[in-house]
């Protein structure tokens, strides 16, 4: 169906559920709606896909991870709202509420201004439509699409592969697949399990009671310290290699 809907689908469907987050009464209604909004949070790659099919292979790691500043912004919003409204005694319904208007905008910024990736229309014969969207972005950047993609201009046409999931596990792919999968548990076990332990190291009772209050300047701050290891890591990417990268990264934070 393509990269786009797929973009739009899990960002409607993060919103939605994230919306009725703020309307749920009972422990089994919260389950199933929090985990809605996780498989919505799985189709959140699919924007790294559109851009990466953009772009030339040498700015390719920089421009990737700069994506990451607005995961960072929104952790560091995240706080802010939390601040004026549980902060302020304000229900936690409201909370919920707020944090899914940026998932909404960012569903009706990409029906207008996302467009669908050119290699997957090139891969499925749609060429005139990949070749629009690639004019599109030269005049956007600045470009003469007339002399970049002249009308006699024809795309590569790249052989789209058939592969099965079990193809991962061939001798040539298991130990790339194993390795991979073994960094990802890694990172994300780490991020998730820090940023749900944050609350409780910096949270606290008031008087004694089950009334929840938290350092919300100690949580903004360990928040924005994201943006600070993120900036050194575009910087190193290119410089000592993705791996390199990684391991300093993944060591440091451990």
């Amino acid at each position: 169906v393509g990269r786009r809907p797929v973009f739009l689908l899990a960002g409607t469907i993060i919103t939605v559920f994230g919306v009725l987050t703020s309307f749920v009464t009972n422990f089994v209604g919260m389950v199933l709606v929090r985990f809605c909004v996780g498989l919505g949070i799985g189709g959140l790659t699919v924007p790294y896909d559109i851009l990466a099919e953009f772009l030339p292979t040498e700015t390719r790691a920089r421009y990737l991870l700069m994506l990451d500043y607005f995961w960072t912004a929104g952790v560091v919003l995240v706080t802010v709202i939390a601040y004026f409204t549980i902060g302020a005694g304000i229900s936690w319904r409201v909370y919920v509420l707020i944090c899914a208007i940026p998932c909404l905008a960012s569903v009706v910024l990409g029906i207008f201004l996302v467009p669908e990736s050119p290699r997957w229309l090139a891969l499925h014969q749609r060429n005139d439509e990949a070749l629009a969207i690639l004019r599109s972005a030269a005049r956007i950047n600045g470009h003469d699409p007339d002399i970049i993609f002249p009308d006699t201009q024809r795309l590569h046409q790249e052989r789209e592969e058939n592969a099965s999931f079990s193809e991962l596990f061939v001798p040539k792919w298991r130990k790339l697949t194993i390795s991979i999968w073994g960094v990802w548990f890694g990172f994300t076990y780490g991020y998730y399990g820090a940023m749900i332990v944050i609350t409780r190291v910096f949270g606290k009772d008031i008087n004694g009671d089950s009334i929840p209050d938290f350092d919300y300047a100690s949580i903004f701050l360990s928040s924005l310290a994201e943006a600070v290891g993120l900036s050194i890591i575009i910087y190193a990417v290119d410089k000592i290699g993705r791996v390199w990268a990684q391991v300093h990264s993944y060591g440091i934070g451990g």
